[in-house]
């Protein structure tokens, strides 16, 4: 994992945990790519995908929430 993220990784990780936070569950692909303003749903997966290869979120692999659980949060924007 790095310690280091990009500004809209960061984006990414605050949508998704302010979601989790209002609602009580993740959110769905369509529920990121309306909220973060993103026209497609594979762009929010290969995101999703690249969070969870660094280990900041669970991905929900066979769900139609696009993260399981509570997103784990470990990164940070540097220099931001």
């Amino acid at each position: 994992m790095t310690d280091r993220v990009t500004q809209r990784q960061q984006e990414f990780l605050d949508f998704i945990r302010e979601f989790e936070e209002r609602h009580g569950k993740s959110p769905t692909f369509r529920e990121i790519a309306i909220g973060m303003g993103v026209s497609s749903k594979g762009s929010v997966s290969a995101m999703v995908n690249m969070l969870a290869s660094m280990g900041l979120l669970d991905k929900a692999n066979g769900s139609s929430r696009g993260t399981k659980g509570r997103t784990l949060f470990r990164g940070q924007v540097k220099g931001a």
